[in-house]
């Protein structure tokens, strides 16, 4: 049921293919040298890990479209500084480390925890390996935390969404001054609203 969504503060709705990011750093405003491409797939499901896409090519490097759903890509070009540009690839395989990770240290986590049992059922308490395992589990979950949290560039850009046409994207700028430059250099074909209507 539709229903009409209010925000705090103004989100900008554009055109995707006429509108044009400032060259600099969204996250810590400084002057823009690299670019970072972001390609989003408006309906489509989004996998955590590329490579559990059945349509990721693993020998490209690159998600191999199967049915003609490509052709609703849309891509992001974001100016960033050299301290917030990242590569997808990299962080597809800390992320597939930090699973791997996780499931190791779980198992081995969970023999400690009977370990510490039998011990203070026996009224003994030795600082051997058990602890140091639970120690391990739990930096293995903050990495975790980490690597799939949000990167810095897509907090200061969160996406909203897509108008029906999927002409025009709704943005939400962490940064004000970043969007309020963002208006001034899209003059037509940009402007700021405070509320959109949802599907």
């Amino acid at each position: 049921m539709p229903h009409r969504e209010v925000f705090d503060k103004p989100v900008v709705r554009f055109e995707l293919t006429r509108a044009h990011f400032p060259r600099v750093c969204p996250v810590c405003g400084k002057k823009a040298t690299k670019t970072l491409k972001l390609t989003l797939f408006p309906g489509r499901r989004r996998y955590l890990n590329a490579m559990w896409d059945p349509r990721y090519m693993s020998i490209r490097g690159r998600t191999q479209s199967i049915t003609a759903d490509s052709s609703v890509a849309r891509t992001l070009m974001i100016p960033v500084c050299e301290d917030h540009e990242y590569s997808y690839e990299d962080f597809c395989r800390l992320r597939f480390v930090c699973v791997i990770g996780i499931g190791i240290t779980m198992a081995m986590a969970w023999v400690a925890v009977f370990k510490i049992g039998g011990d203070f059922s026996r009224g003994r308490f030795e600082l051997g390996w058990a602890p140091a395992i639970l120690v391990l589990f739990g930096f293995v979950l903050v990495l975790s935390w980490l690597s799939f949290r949000p990167s810095a560039v897509e907090r200061a850009i969160r996406i909203i969404g897509f108008d029906p046409s999927l002409q025009n994207i709704i943005v939400d700028f962490k940064n004000a001054s970043y969007r309020e430059r963002f208006l001034e250099e899209n003059p037509g074909v940009s402007e700021p609203v405070k509320w959109i209507t949802r599907a």
